[in-house]
């Protein structure tokens, strides 16, 4: 416990983040998920967008991650993402969603509208990344040790009663200069669950090729 402690100070004195190779303990977890939210809210049938690869009526929670961390043929490239762990993720801003830069970032072809149900945290995407840094070797996820206690902090969220998280960071911009989607935007654990896909338009032909109960 002594050493554990010891640990534990020298790790709140550093002022950037730094790689971990080995998982945080179950008290760590606890601890930063404290310190993280800041806040909660619920939504009832909540309108957000979804920008996505092809057309689909339903989520599989299943492929969580798949299209940009997992799957080499994805937009990540088979690379490790924090956010993409949490499960799909929503634009609260639609007009920042349908930016062009995140569009082609997204390998998007289709928006699709949904409607949001359960109880969110609040949290900043930079609180999270300081205590769960994130390595990457030539676009190459070598902090496997992170990637567990991420999917554990997830567990440990759900077991608080959380359906998600609301990522809230005004102002937030990436590297172009662009406002950031994680800026004002909705992880959802379980989509199958608490996201209900409404309509779904062809961002090439501007059409509505699918709308719920048309």
């Amino acid at each position: 416990m002594k050493l554990l402690l010891e640990n534990w100070r020298k790790y709140l004195k550093e002022e950037a983040p730094r790689p971990y190779t080995v998982p945080h303990p179950p008290e760590w977890i606890e601890h930063f998920g404290k310190k993280l939210i800041h806040g909660s809210f619920n939504v009832t049938d909540h309108e957000v967008g979804h920008v996505a690869p092809g057309p689909f009526t339903k989520f599989d929670d299943s492929r969580t991650g798949s299209h940009t961390a997992g799957d080499p043929s994805g937009v990540g490239g088979g690379k490790y993402n924090l956010d993409s762990l949490f499960g799909p993720m929503f634009g609260n801003d639609k007009e920042n969603l349908l930016n062009a830069a995140h569009i082609e970032s997204l390998g998007g072809k289709y928006i699709l509208t949904a409607k949001i149900n359960g109880k969110f945290a609040k949290m900043s995407i930079n609180d999270l990344r300081s205590y769960f840094p994130q390595t990457l070797e030539d676009g190459t996820d070598v902090s496997g040790a992170m990637t567990k206690s991420v999917k554990e902090f997830k567990q440990w969220l759900i077991n608080q009663g959380y359906d998600g998280i609301w990522w809230h960071s005004p102002g937030l911009t990436n590297k172009a200069g662009l406002s950031a989607l994680t800026s004002n935007a909705l992880s959802v654990f379980s989509a199958a669950k608490n996201a209900e896909i409404t309509a779904y338009r062809n961002l090439e032909t501007g059409e509505i090729e699918w709308e719920k109960g048309q």
